[in-house]
């Protein structure tokens, strides 16, 4: 009996790049053999991809998700390893969660390459959007998951330990990992935040409160 992974994710771009990412996918229908798999398979599995149809403010999305072979994993993160290292300033990420137990995996799309990260099991459609979207409520992982909404000046200083507690824990899932690095993400995601609030059709908060300043820490331990 065959071994299938669930895989699903997202990439966000400009839209005018939408063609170029649909063309290096459908590359791949031709070459099911490099990844052990039938012609047919190989073209099933492209179609597993989703483009948005109408430009939409200021990000366009690509969407993959299917229950693939082995192989269908192995083709799926080849197209996203092409993708990264050919289309400019395209982001994202992807979950690949094995359906007899096994390791499962987030796969982020940044800075022009594919990094892969150990995941401890499988994680719902609003984490997944956590680790591609970096604004409000991005990606919480190890000791963050689970944090409660920030309400308080109590509650925000519980927030902060958790933070540092995971960064000692999982460096990995910090891509501004040093203070340098972190505090540069915050200060270009703050000149950033009226056009992520705009695509989100959400007003940039007159004043911040604890929820805000919570929510910039999670954006620049990520933000590039």
């Amino acid at each position: 009996m065959s071994r299938f992974y669930d895989v699903r994710g997202h990439l966000a771009c400009e839209f005018g790049d939408l063609e170029r990412i649909r063309q290096i996918v459908d590359a791949y229908a031709g070459r099911g053999e490099e990844f052990g798999l039938s012609e047919r398979v190989a073209q099933l599995y492209c179609s597993g991809w989703l483009y948005q149809q109408a430009e939409i403010n200021w990000v366009a999305h690509a969407f993959f998700g299917a229950s693939v072979k082995r192989g269908g994993v192995d083709l799926v993160r080849d197209q996203l390893e092409n993708i990264a290292g050919l289309v400019t300033d395209v982001e994202g990420a992807f979950f690949v969660d094995d359906d007899e137990g096994g390791q499962s995996e987030c796969w982020k799309v940044t800075g022009g390459r594919l990094k892969v990260f150990e995941r401890e099991g499988p994680s719902d459609v609003n984490a997944l959007n956590g680790q591609s979207d970096v604004g409000p409520s991005a990606g919480r992982a190890g000791s963050l998951d689970g944090v409660e909404p920030v309400r308080s000046r109590e509650e925000l200083a519980a927030f902060l330990r958790s933070a540092a507690d995971d960064l000692a824990r999982n460096p990995g899932a910090w891509e501004n990992a040093s203070l340098e690095s972190f505090l540069g993400a915050w200060a270009a995601w703050l000149d950033d935040m009226p056009g992520w609030y705009g695509n989100q059709g959400k007003d940039v908060p007159d004043r911040p409160d604890y929820q805000l300043i919570a929510d910039m820490v999670m954006a620049a331990r990520i933000y590039e």
